[in-house]
Parts: structure tokens; C-alpha cells; sequence
């Protein structure tokens, strides 16, 4: 009986958490999508058979989430996501009913991922919740400090971070303490992402962009149910994913232009670079040194760089830094010229899913970023 071991409904909730970020990343008619809503009425038609009654609840509760009334613990990666999106919409209660068909499966995948108007049917039941007034207000308090550094906190930490380039004793410690500081001053949730804003005029860009893909990995983490030391080790790795150009020319990071096949090649070196340098400090975590080599190398395993003589695929935390380090490129810190918008950075995704990067953690975050700018819109 499924009573008896809640994690039974993990094959049912993997699916529809899988589905909600490919409809977030893919259009209605894409053949993943598709397979994503047919995996969720035929995982639920095997769970209830298994089960042997006409219907399976699940609750969400002090960011919980129960199957019969009891937790269930161990699937993290795509229950994290799932909890987020029925928390941000006031969905406390999914009640999913034998009989659900395709069109109706659609219409709920189409609302969890802010589509369409999440709403129940015939076989679909949402419990909605409403929000304290004053609770709102409480979180949105926490998002304004996240957002207003003092022009000393952020001089302290860019000294701080390019000091690596002369010595590099006690600077991982030190670049450590940094991120975890402006950690603590973004929110739980992801309403802070942007709050790196009025840093973008500063002239070190290497900087800005470290600590952006570092806040963005750090939001992602927590998305996916991570906590903690892993958690910090996450965010630690994405900060000094590209520690290895501080050792390239300053001529080289600066140029706006486009590159000579010599000096891209060049720039390509910084991945290894970074491992073999963060291999000879022992304040370096392990993860640090994988996400350095590995951030961008191709989800698929295919050729990428750096080149490997046997085919790998990235570790989770370099496939999270791949996807914020695209994000800040396009969208946030740099602005170089022909910089684009949201829009045009999920049309790139689109075309990279599945190749360069993991199509459900390209999903959730862009259904990460869509909550937000929701949340600072209000």
C-alpha cells in the first residue's frame, strides 16, 4: 500500500514537475511537452491502480510536501521546483482524479507553469490559499536590504576577489565569506535575483559577474531542495567557475570585439587554468575544481571544450553554472553591445536545451526568474 511508503507517488510528481519546466521552456506542440503530459496521466493511471482507489492528494505545507499526510523526503531535484511553483501560486492542495485525460492535464501544466489561469476540473482539484497581509510585507522587507550594498561592502569584495591574481593564500577563504555575505542579505526564495543591478557600472566586470552567476546558482540550488553545506560548497564553485582568466592578459578579458582564433583559443584555457590552480589551494573544495574544468562542457557529453579524450557529462553544479553564466552573459552584467532581453535569452535556451544544457534545469529557471520579476513587480 502506498500509505505505507509515500515515496510510491515520486514517479507521478517527478513527471509533473518535469513537465511544468519543459512547458515553461518549450511551446504548447513540442514533442517534449507532449511527452511530459502523457508521462504524467500514465504515471498517475499506474500510481492509482498500484494504490487502489480513484485518487491521489498531495499537500504543500511549511515547504513540505505530503502524500496521504505524510512527507516525503527524497527526490529533491524535481520536487524543490514543484514546491515552489505551488507555493507561488497559492496552491496548497492538488487533488488528481482517475480519468484525467490528456486535454486536462495540459490545462493544469499550462497553469502551474503561469501560462494559462491555473484552475481545477473535472479531475484536477486546487486548494488555494490566501496570503497574510502582513506576512507579504514581511518578505517583501527582506528582498529591499538584499538590494542595497554599500558602495564599501562592494569595494571590500571586489578588492577582495582580485586580490587572487597576486596571492592566493587564504583568498578562497576569503572569497568564501564574501559570497555568503551577500548571501544573507538576499531573501529565502528567488524575489533578490536581480539585486546585483547598481553594480553593473563598476569597471570589473569579471567581478560582477562572478558574484551574479553565484547569487543565480545559489537561487537555482535552493529551487532544487538544496540546503546547507552543499548548498554553500554550490555557490562557493559557481564564484570561482571562471577564476582562471585572472590569469589570462587583462588586454584579452577587456575586448569587446570579436576574437582571432588565436586569442579564443587562448581564452578557452581559463577552464583549465582555474582546476589546476584551485587544485593547489586546500581551502578549495573538490566541487570548486570540477566546476571550473567542467562549466562548459556540453550537457550531451558531445565535444565541447575543455577537450576530453573520454565523453562526460557535467556534474549538477556545473550544469547550474553553464545556465547562469548564459543568463548573466546575455541578460545581466556585462553590457556589452548587442546585449538582449528575457525573451530572446529563452530562444537561445530553447536552441540549447538538450545539447549544451539540461532542458528541466533550463525549465525551472526560467520559471525561477518569471516569479522574480512577478514578486518585484509587487
Amino acid at each position: 500500500m502506498v500509505r505505507d511508503n509515500p515515496g510510491q507517488a515520486l514517479p507521478l510528481l517527478r513527471a509533473l514537475s518535469t513537465a511544468v519546466n519543459y512547458r515553461a521552456l518549450y511551446p504548447q506542440s513540442h514533442p517534449k511537452v507532449i511527452e511530459g503530459v502523457g508521462a504524467v496521466v500514465g504515471c498517475l493511471h499506474t500510481f492509482l491502480k498500484e494504490r487502489g482507489c480513484d485518487s491521489m492528494t498531495v499537500l504543500v505545507i511549511d515547504n513540505e510536501l505530503l502524500v496521504d499526510d505524510r512527507p516525503i523526503r527524497s527526490g529533491h531535484l524535481y520536487l524543490g521546483p514543484l514546491i515552489r511553483t505551488m507555493s507561488r501560486l497559492g496552491i496548497e492542495r492538488l487533488t488528481l482524479a482517475g480519468g484525467l485525460d490528456l486535454e486536462e492535464c495540459h490545462g493544469l501544466i499550462e497553469g502551474l507553469a503561469s501560462i494559462g489561469e491555473p484552475g481545477s476540473t473535472q479531475h484536477v482539484i486546487l486548494g488555494r490559499v490566501q496570503l497574510n497581509p502582513s506576512e507579504g510585507g514581511t518578505g517583501t522587507g527582506g528582498s529591499a536590504r538584499g538590494s542595497q550594498f554599500s558602495e564599501h561592502e562592494i569595494d571590500m569584495a571586489q578588492e577582495g576577489f582580485l586580490r587572487y591574481r597576486e596571492d592566493r593564500s587564504g583568498s578562497v577563504g576569503q572569497l568564501d565569506r564574501m559570497l555568503w555575505h551577500f548571501v544573507e542579505g538576499m531573501d529565502q526564495n528567488s524575489r533578490s535575483l536581480l539585486l546585483l543591478g547598481p553594480m553593473k557600472n563598476l569597471d570589473q566586470r569579471l567581478f560582477v559577474h562572478a558574484i551574479n552567476v553565484a547569487m543565480l546558482v545559489v537561487a537555482q540550488a535552493r529551487s532544487l531542495g538544496i540546503t546547507g553545506q552543499s548548498l554553500q560548497t554550490i555557490g562557493l564553485a559557481a564564484l570561482l567557475h571562471d577564476i582562471g582568466k585572472l590569469s589570462l592578459p587583462l588586454a584579452l578579458l577587456d575586448r569587446d570585439g570579436d576574437l582571432s582564433d588565436v586569442e579564443w583559443e587562448i581564452l578557452k584555457m581559463h577552464t583549465v587554468l582555474g582546476a589546476a590552480q584551485l587544485c593547489g589551494l586546500p581551502e578549495a573544495p573538490p566541487l570548486a575544481v570540477l566546476v571550473a574544468y567542467e562549466h562548459h562542457l556540453r550537457w550531451d557529453g558531445k565535444p565541447s571544450y575543455p577537450v576530453s579524450s573520454v565523453p562526460r557529462r557535467p556534474n549538477l553544479a556545473s550544469q547550474l553554472t553553464a545556465i547562469a553564466d548564459t543568463y548573466d552573459v546575455m541578460v545581466e552584467s556585462r553590457g556589452f553591445k548587442g546585449g538582449v532581453h528575457g525573451e530572446v535569452a529563452t530562444r537561445v535556451w530553447r536552441d540549447r536545451s538538450e545539447t549544451y544544457l539540461d532542458p528541466f534545469l533550463v525549465g525551472n529557471f526560467v520559471l525561477m526568474i518569471a516569479g522574480a520579476e512577478q514578486e518585484t513587480e509587487n
